[in-house]
């Protein structure tokens, strides 16, 4: 089952920032400050967990170019040196991601925790809408919060789990998640989004435009 732990004290983050890479678009939802954590427990099995925040492109964008992710600060000796896999899907119907494509991964360290790590995208197309997240895998019997958990002015239905015992196919969702294992944060009992944002980039004129209007960067929600 989902479990969540509160964290004490104020948690130090990055600024939220377009990065130094071109980009037209930032999608973020919330603060950027994770006030919790949220992970996956199974006592006898290692855990499987991918989570996700849904945006739709805006201002011309046609692709990502950055996805970068604030881990929680909570366990911080189980998490620092830990793998996880970035991920972004193309979602045309928007809504759930639970049947979106994935169109790019790559796998990275947690080097820190609150703070942004920024994983660079190879401008990788995605179909109006999209989701960005992080794969997660537990070990048995050991309890893991790696996702920040913004609870400030939480926006519904924009950010999702999926957790199971076995094994989660990353490129197929909905045909290796169990019923009732995937879906928003608030169908588990919960309410914020993860601290995960993502850089978008436009299409060549619009960027042009862009340029033209004095326009260096717009966050999106």
């Amino acid at each position: 089952m989902i479990k969540n732990a509160s964290l004490a004290g104020v948690v130090a983050v990055s600024a939220l920032l377009v990065s130094s890479a071109a980009s037209a678009d930032f999608y973020s939802i919330g603060d950027g400050v994770a006030e919790g954590a949220i992970g996956v427990n199974f006592p006898s099995s290692p855990s499987q967990a991918v989570y996700l925040n849904t945006f739709s492109l805006g201002g011309g964008d046609t692709a990502i170019n950055q996805v970068s992710i604030a881990f929680s600060t909570a366990d911080q000796g189980n998490l620092i040196g830990r793998g996880f896999t970035a991920v972004l899907y193309s979602d045309a119907n928007g809504g759930t991601p639970w049947d979106g494509t994935l169109v790019w991964s790559s796998s990275g360290t947690i080097t820190s925790l609150a703070t942004f790590i920024d994983i660079a995208v190879p401008n990788v197309n995605v179909a109006g809408n999209f989701a960005v997240g992080f794969f997660f895998t537990g070990t048995p019997g050991s309890s893991f919060f790696p996702a920040g958990w913004d609870t400030t002015a939480p926006v519904a239905n924009r950010s999702y789990a999926g957790f199971t015992a076995g094994t989660l196919n990353l490129n197929d969702l909905s045909g290796s998640l169990p019923a009732g294992q995937f879906g928003t944060i608030e169908s588990f009992g919960l309410a914020g989004n993860w601290t995960i944002t993502a850089n978008g980039i436009p299409a060549p004129g619009a960027f042009a435009l862009l340029g033209v209007a004095g326009l260096i960067g717009r966050r999106r929600r």
